[in-house]
C-alpha cells in the first residue's frame, strides 16, 4: 500500500500534516495589517459557521451536524 499525501493514512499518521489553525491564523492577522475591521470580519464569518454551520447532505435536506463544530476546532 501506498501513501499519498492527501490519502485518509497520511492524516492519521500525522494530524499536523490538515491542520488549518495555523493558515487561519496567519489570514486574520494578515487581515489585522490592513484594516481592523476587515480582520474582525474574518473572525465573525469563523465563528458564525462554528456556531450556524450551513445545511449539509446530498441535497442540503440536512439542518445541521452536531458534530461538526467539535470537528472543525480538531
Amino acid at each position: 500500500n501506498r501513501t499519498t499525501p492527501n490519502s485518509h493514512t497520511s492524516m492519521l499518521s500525522n494530524p499536523l500534516s490538515v491542520s488549518t489553525s495555523a493558515l487561519t491564523l496567519a489570514a486574520i492577522q494578515e487581515e489585522g495589517e490592513d484594516s481592523e475591521e476587515e480582520a474582525l470580519f474574518l473572525l465573525d464569518a469563523l465563528i458564525t459557521a462554528l456556531i450556524e454551520p450551513v445545511p449539509f447532505g446530498v441535497d442540503g435536506e440536512m439542518d445541521k451536524d452536531d458534530e461538526f463544530p467539535e470537528n472543525i476546532v480538531r
